[in-house]
């Protein structure tokens, strides 16, 4: 499971992080901030989190999933107090998305 946060748009990698996707064939969802980041019409997508704001079917796959992929994500602190269960452990690769993709190859 993907999770594409604002960092993706901010650094101009929203082709990289689409290519990424469709290339893995794996779920994805945006957070709220970047919402239209990817086109939401792209193969997999589940559709936005925003933690205890979020769909039901969307929040339980992000905080269930085995293992989450956080890319340029900016989550607030608060959403703990809120709800948002996403345990550390569970959590991939949480960065930049400037850290993953400074270091690939082109």
């Amino acid at each position: 499971m993907i999770l594409v946060g604002i960092e993706v748009a901010r650094y101009g990698l929203a082709a990289d992080v689409a290519a990424l996707i469709a290339k893995l064939n794996v779920r994805w969802a945006s957070t709220l901030l970047a919402k239209s980041t990817i086109a939401e019409q792209t193969a997999n997508f589940i559709g936005v989190y925003d933690g205890p704001h979020s769909r039901p079917a969307v929040k339980s796959a992000i905080e269930n999933s085995d293992c989450l992929v956080a890319l340029g994500c900016v989550l607030p602190s608060g959403y703990a107090a809120l709800g948002c269960r996403i345990r550390s452990a569970r959590w991939c690769m949480p960065m930049t998305a400037a850290c993953a993709f400074a270091t690939m190859p082109r």
